[in-house]
């Protein structure tokens, strides 16, 4: 965590290429057949196996909101690999989180246990980022409270921009 008590942009750790990588690895790994028919919202184009990714790719990089997430589709040329280079938009990514708010939480965790394995695999996490290091403490926790925590982020920064 940071000093402002934001969760460190994981593409500083690990680097944009292999956050990127993991986040469709793990959206991969993740069981898409629980998922209805993309909440409801006719976008066949950004159903689970888009969403999912982009939402872990987003979250982990420290971009919440959904309108901003839109708004980088222009700009960020990853986000527009994750979504196929479809439109993007801010009511469909905010509706998906809310509709699996459980499962993305789920991916998001296992990505941070993840990208623990690896920095401790490279070297330790820098201290105060992604939890206790091993054996200080609950990693599986951590995770857990960091993951719901980048998600309770993503909701308020999506309550700021409606009420704009």
């Amino acid at each position: 965590m940071h000093d402002d008590d934001r969760p460190v942009d994981l593409r500083l750790l690990i680097g944009e290429e292999r956050l990127l990588g993991l986040s469709r690895e793990l959206a991969c790994e993740t069981d898409l057949t629980c998922f209805e028919t993309c909440t409801g919202i006719q976008c066949p184009h950004l159903c689970p196996p888009t969403m999912v990714p982009l939402l872990l790719y987003c979250y982990a990089s420290g971009l919440y909101g959904s309108d901003e997430i839109e708004r980088r589709f222009d700009s960020d040329e990853r986000i527009r690999a994750l979504c196929g280079d479809k439109v993007l938009e801010s009511f469909r990514i905010r509706r998906f989180r809310q509709d699996h708010r459980k499962l993305v939480q789920q991916s998001l965790c296992e990505l941070l246990r993840e990208v623990r394995r690896l920095l401790n695999h490279d070297q330790a996490a820098p201290a105060g980022t992604l939890g206790p290091a091993p054996g200080e403490g609950n990693d599986g926790e951590a995770c857990e409270q960091e993951a719901k925590l980048r998600l309770d982020l993503a909701a308020h920064a999506d309550n700021l921009e409606i009420d704009d």
